[in-house]
Order: structure tokens, then C-alpha cells, then sequence
């Protein structure tokens, strides 16, 4: 038990902190690539209606 409670301290620090809030620069590019891909496949679906 005590270990979790160690770990859910050292969590709610590095939220408070800011640290988990910043967003991985791979992960931005990989988001917009998948965004593409999800506006592509939905906006031809919705011009066949």
C-alpha cells in the first residue's frame, strides 16, 4: 500500500508541476496524421448523402 501511495503522490506533483501537461513533439506530428486520416475517411462517407 505504501508504494501506491507513493506513486499517486509523485503523480499529483508532476500534475501540479506542469511535467505531464507538456506533449511529446512525435506524438503532435503522429495526432496530425491520424487526424488526416479520420477527416479523409468521414468527409468522403458524408458526400455520398
Amino acid at each position: 500500500m505504501n508504494i501506491l501511495e507513493i506513486n499517486l503522490f509523485i503523480q499529483e506533483d508532476n500534475l501540479k508541476n506542469g511535467k505531464l501537461n507538456k506533449s511529446i513533439s512525435a506524438f503532435k506530428g503522429v495526432s496530425y496524421e491520424i487526424l488526416q486520416l479520420f477527416n479523409k475517411k468521414f468527409s468522403i462517407q458524408t458526400q455520398n448523402y
